[in-house]
This record gives C-alpha cells, sequence and structure tokens, in this order.
C-alpha cells in the first residue's frame, strides 16, 4: 500500500499491533490535537487531502509562500501549528500546516494552509496530501507581518528543516522540535 496517492515510490508501513488501537480511540487522539498519539496507533503519519485554493496571497507576499487546502473531507485536529510533510514531483518536503485562524492578519476563518519548507512552485489546482505528525503549538498572533517573518528567520528553525532528506520516512519519530517551530503561523 502506498503512502501518497499517484505513487509506489513511498510505501506505508506495517501498523503495529497496539492493545486498543481501535478507531475511537484514534479519532479522539485526532480530535485532541494528539496527532503523535494518532499516528504511533496508525502505524504511519495521519493524511488530509484536499486541493490547493487562492488565499490572500500574503504568505508569498512576505517571503513565506503557503498553499491553501480546500474541501478537507478528513477528520482535522484542532487549531494549532502542526508539523508533517507532503511529497511533490516525487521528493518528500517538511511542511509546516497551521489549521484555523490567522490572527497576525485578524482573520479568524478556519483554514487548512501549508507552507512546504524550501519548495518553489506553482501548486493551485493541484491535489495535495499533507502527511501529519505532530502538534508542536497553538495559534498565534504577532505585533506584525514583519515579527512574523523575524520569528521564522532569526530562528532557523525552518532553514535546519531544509536538509531532512531521506529522514522524513520517520519524521515524527526522529525530529525532536521545539514548541516554538514553524512560528510563522
Amino acid at each position: 500500500q502506498t503512502f501518497f496517492k499517484g505513487t509506489d515510490s513511498v510505501k506505508r508501513p506495517e501498523k503495529r499491533h497496539v492493545s486498543g488501537s481501535g478507531s475511537t480511540r484514534i479519532r479522539a487522539a485526532i480530535e485532541s490535537g494528539q496527532i503523535d498519539q494518532a499516528v504511533n496507533l496508525l502505524g504511519h503519519e495521519y493524511t488530509i487531502t484536499g486541493v490547493i485554493g487562492r488565499g490572500a496571497g500574503r504568505g508569498a507576499s512576505i517571503g513565506i509562500p503557503t498553499a491553501n487546502l480546500d474541501n478537507v473531507p478528513e477528520l482535522l485536529p484542532p487549531p494549532g501549528v502542526y508539523c508533517g510533510s507532503c511529497e511533490l514531483e516525487g521528493q518528500r518536503w517538511p511542511t509546516a500546516v497551521n489549521i484555523g485562524g490567522n490572527p497576525t492578519f485578524a482573520e479568524q476563518q478556519h483554514k487548512v494552509e501549508c507552507h512546504v519548507i524550501g519548495f518553489d512552485g506553482n501548486l493551485y489546482g493541484s491535489e495535495l496530501t499533507l502527511a501529519l505528525c505532530r502538534r508542536l503549538r497553538d495559534v498565534i498572533s504577532f505585533e506584525s507581518a514583519d515579527a512574523l517573518v523575524r520569528q521564522i528567520r532569526d530562528t532557523g528553525e525552518m532553514r535546519g528543516l531544509d536538509n531532512l532528506g531521506s529522514r522524513l520516512t520517520d519524521f515524527a519519530h526522529d525530529i525532536d522540535a521545539p514548541t516554538s517551530a514553524y512560528a510563522g503561523f
């Protein structure tokens, strides 16, 4: 069974045999934002899929382009910032995912927005599957767009994730990201 739709290059690991790992426990873990627990119960990352739609375009204008996933049919975890990955052009990419509003820009609309770290390309209209690994923190508001960009660039967390390469196979277990990671959301 393949991990991402349309490719056979990344195989899904065998489901782990965990006592009481039924769908009720998995759903409860996702609903409470405990993505790492859901990942452990599933034996692989929790995936959500949507079609990339147009957003306000602010991410690209401040140097942190984001993709907005529309029509996501899967159960979404609560608002927060999550780490994960996606596959584009046959390669896995580290991805920061914001689920919820964007308080820095006074947007309360609930949405799924991701920044594919290191990827430069047009995704509009494409179907994209995000593999969520774990919740990093709550959505927070910055005093300005400049403060948001400074936080992302000054901490270096995204730059450090650019070089993950093949380690993404076990992303949730290999990365010990601090809760301030992906601070741009």
